[in-house]
């Protein structure tokens, strides 16, 4: 066997299917949310809780590069001073969640535990909007316990 003179970092991409187990709780989960709410100015922030979604809007500056949104380690964030990591994303796509969908700007895209693997997230066009509206949907065997433990988290 030749030793190689050089290599690099990387990433497997069974980190990226794994990323989800590394955020703990929802509470982490709705905390990262809020976070990046902040983070995009919102004045604005609103969490509607019915049937089988989770649904969080703000009117901040949304999101200009859906790519940063799905890439482990990028951000779309130019304020060094929060000093974003570009992996929150990865915590919404938790056991209890069956897909993600996502619309900021003139785009929307959605995906499910599938694309941790590889599959292709398709980038669709949609009406402008200001700020960013993310839509859990829930699995249906963790709806009420979720949407609980969620109007708990909230009323803190």
């Amino acid at each position: 066997m030749t030793l190689q003179t050089a290599t690099r970092f990387s990433v497997s991409p069974r980190l990226i299917a794994e990323a989800p187990k590394f955020f703990g709780s929802l509470e982490g989960m709705v905390a990262e949310i809020l976070q990046n709410c902040y983070r995009a100015g919102a004045t604005k922030v609103g969490v509607r809780i019915g049937g089988a979604n989770l649904a969080f809007t703000d009117d901040g500056k949304g999101i200009t590069d859906p790519e940063a949104l799905v890439t482990l380690g990028a951000t779309g964030w130019d304020d060094a001073s929060f000093a974003p990591a570009g992996m929150g994303v990865f915590s919404y796509l938790r056991e209890e969640v069956e897909s993600v969908w996502i619309r900021s700007s003139d785009w929307r895209m959605a995906w499910t535990q599938e694309n941790l693997t590889g599959k292709e997230i398709p980038i669709m066009p949609a009406d402008s909007i200001v700020g960013t509206e993310i839509i859990l949907v829930l699995k249906k065997e963790w709806r009420s316990e979720v949407a609980s433990e969620i109007a708990q988290i909230l009323k803190k």
